[in-house]
């Protein structure tokens, strides 16, 4: 587990993922932007322990952590750190996962693969969103995250979560399944 141990960044991200590269993929994006502090854990006892100790501002977590639950984790940080966002990210896709995420109150849900750009994005919005004036509930994010995921060439995105997933043209749940603009692979 690494510890940001910078206190002027002004925010703080704890990233959860029982998978080592996705928090390094995702930290050094943010570091690169110089405007973030990133603390990581593979499970959500390193997760919570990290919470008691620092103040983060925001968790993203990955719904499967090994024989545990991204869901259960959003709960008690709800009940022991109400005033820290969450995200969900995750593989597997189920518009019943979306919904567990919109009733926990997560901020937004995103579908492995996708463009750390598209999370980064997110992350701006869910900041941006603290900041305005009326923060009594916070805003999912609009399709403005998918908007400005398209002006990235898929060339030069780094994906998170590995190779798009093909899905059938006619898929009933494709607007669950929006998060990036991924091509679709016809399958028979």
């Amino acid at each position: 587990m690494a510890d940001a141990l910078t206190s002027a960044m002004p925010y703080h991200l704890l990233i959860v993922d029982d998978q080592s590269d996705i928090p390094r993929i995702i930290e050094r994006e943010f570091v690169r932007r110089g405007d973030y502090a990133i603390s990581t854990a593979t499970n959500p006892t390193e997760a919570l322990a990290t919470l008691a100790r620092c103040a983060i501002d925001l968790v993203i977590s990955d719904v499967r952590l090994g024989q545990h639950s991204g869901f259960a984790l959003v709960r008690e940080i709800n009940a022991r750190h109400p005033g820290t966002g969450t995200m969900l990210m995750t593989g597997y896709r189920s518009p019943a996962y979306r919904q567990q995420a919109d009733a926990l109150g997560v901020f937004s849900f995103l579908e492995k693969p996708f463009p750390v750009e598209t999370l980064v994005i997110a992350v701006e919005q869910f900041f941006q969103a603290r900041l305005a004036p009326d923060t009594t509930t916070l805003p999912a994010p609009s399709g403005e995250t998918e908007r400005a995921a398209r002006r990235f060439k898929t060339a030069s995105v780094i994906l998170v979560g590995g190779p798009p997933i093909p899905r059938p043209l006619d898929d009933p749940f494709a607007d669950f399944w929006k998060v990036a603009p991924f091509p679709v692979a016809k399958t028979t």
